[in-house]
């Protein structure tokens, strides 16, 4: 059963958060400097509160965002000492190797937040997001490829087992998307749902491919499906128009789910 704390995540969800040194990389001076105002604010709390599991947590986490792996390392120690739960340490450990690169470490660290809660929203995303970004890399990793795609694809995320990509890729998953977009308005969702995984796997970092498999698994009644394409289009699109109208659809459908 999909947790009730997953609600509030996913509806507050930072789109796609990059996190670690691409974080880093993509502040622009301004935005870094309001990082390290808020960084100070919060280390001078934390210097009479050092007990505030809370202030820790948010330290840890802008450690993280702005890069500063020297101390984000010690400070996700401390809240091991002040006995945060480890699932909230596990994803922060994995944001924290994702944004420094290190994909092997950072799918650990997810599968192990998995591994605590299977249908963990934010574990899965940026584990989808590590394949992708190894994908499109042909990174060299020492993970298991299958296991992850099978965890993700078992939570409604599909990720393509093969990739071969084509100049004309994007334009040939366009067109399926077109198709299958068609299908779903008429009612025929699972014949959309096989041109879908085809557009996919052609250019997986099709954002409207992932909208209109989403949308076609809500029309099979299939919203751990749905919720899961979902999930991968807010990580691909995540200020699309329509992207605070589809983490409303995530929340209700956690909701409901917790409800059963």
């Amino acid at each position: 059963m999909l947790a009730r704390s997953l609600v509030t995540l996913v509806i507050a969800l930072v789109p796609f958060a990059v996190t670690g040194v691409a974080a880093a990389e993509q502040l622009n001076d301004e935005e870094l400097r309001r990082w390290v105002e808020h960084i100070l604010e919060l280390e001078e709390r934390v210097s009479h509160h050092g007990d505030d599991v809370q202030l820790m947590i948010r330290l840890t986490d802008a450690y993280i965002r702005i890069g500063d792996a020297r101390r984000a390392g010690p400070a996700l120690e401390r809240l091991a000492d002040l006995g945060v739960e480890p699932l909230r340490i596990a994803l922060l450990r994995g944001d924290l190797e994702l944004g420094l690169g290190d994909h092997d470490r950072a799918a650990r660290a997810y599968l192990d937040a998995l591994s605590m809660a299977p249908h963990q929203t934010h574990a899965l995303s940026q584990l989808w997001r590590l394949m992708l970004e190894v994908t499109l890399a042909d990174a060299q990793v020492t993970f298991d490829r299958a296991t992850v795609i099978e965890t993700l694809q078992r939570e409604g995320l599909f990720f393509p087992g093969a990739y071969t990509p084509s100049p004309d890729g994007p334009e040939r998953a366009a067109r399926l998307v077109d198709r299958a977009s068609a299908m779903v308005r008429r009612g025929s969702a699972e014949e959309a749902v096989v041109l879908l995984t085809q557009a996919i796997a052609i250019d997986p970092g099709n954002a409207d491919a992932f909208a209109a498999l989403a949308r076609a698994h809500a029309s099979d009644n299939d919203p751990r499906s749905a919720i899961g394409a979902f999930l991968v289009y807010l990580i691909l699109a995540p200020d699309a128009p329509d992207a605070p109208r589809v983490r409303q659809y995530i929340g209700r459908e956690i909701e409901r789910a917790n409800l059963r």
